[in-house]
């Protein structure tokens, strides 16, 4: 059983940063961050996609606008940001790598100028 469920599991690179990621079979039905059954060119790793979806919620642009995107290395942001994926996301708070989210910040997400180059 073990090995069926290991053969789930396929690394591809992400279209943004270029870390490989995993493609799964998903968890259940997640209201975001819904884990790609198929390697597809808008599957990105989940650091890639927690960025996505900060970057579009206009709550936190306030934050980031005062704080700046360091505040995402605040070990308080970060678990605030684990309990909103329980049970809403495909990807767990270990899966996010926060300093390479700030690291790659200003790549560019799906529906940017550039993203995918």
């Amino acid at each position: 059983m073990q090995q069926n469920q290991a053969a789930l599991f396929v690394p591809i690179p992400c279209p943004r940063c270029g870390e490989l990621c995993k493609v799964s079979s998903s968890t259940g039905d997640p209201r975001f961050m819904k884990r790609a059954t198929k390697p597809s060119p808008k599957a990105m790793c989940a650091t890639c996609a927690v960025t996505a979806f900060i970057k579009s919620v206009e709550t936190f642009h306030h934050g980031i606008e005062l704080n700046g995107v360091q505040m995402f290395l605040n070990p308080m942001v970060q678990e605030q940001f684990g309990k909103l994926l329980q049970g809403f996301g495909d990807a767990t708070p270990g899966e996010i790598d926060w300093q390479r989210l700030v690291d790659n910040w200003e790549l560019p997400v799906p529906g940017e100028r550039g993203f995918g180059k």
